[in-house]
């Protein structure tokens, strides 16, 4: 379900950006940090792309995302598709750093988000997976 989404998502993304004249360039196999590349002349801009089924805005971006959305912020962008499957709604959300960290904000709507950065860990039973017995 989680691919479905995300595809759509994608696509509705893809299509908005054409509406509007952008060439589009997807990049999502190549683990860059953002899904697509769009260019209008000479603006151009790196979108991370984040599909949910609900109305609600959630999403989690991953620590390579996170890393570009700090190092390309003045063009990096992520657009949340709220309802991807049925009837997507865009909103595009622009970072912005402020004293209380990175926020990621929808310039029509108003929406404004702050990031919580996350610390993660994996684990596994090396004692299972040592040749040292």
């Amino acid at each position: 379900m989680n691919a479905l989404v995300e595809k759509a998502a994608v696509d509705a993304v893809i299509k908005h950006y054409k509406s509007l004249k952008y060439k589009v360039r997807t990049v999502e196999k190549e683990n860059l940090g953002w899904d697509l590349e769009v260019s209008l002349g000479t603006k151009k801009q790196k979108i991370e792309v984040k599909g949910v089924s609900s109305n609600s805005i959630y999403f989690e971006l991953t620590p390579n995302e996170y890393r570009r959305l700090a190092e390309y912020s003045t063009i990096y962008s992520v657009c949340v598709v709220c309802t991807a499957l049925d009837d997507p709604t865009l909103y595009h959300l622009y970072p912005r750093l402020t004293v209380d960290g990175w926020r990621l904000v929808d310039k029509v709507t108003g929406i404004d988000i702050l990031l919580e950065e996350r610390v993660a860990a994996i684990g596994r039973d090396v004692a299972n997976h040592s040749d040292s017995d």
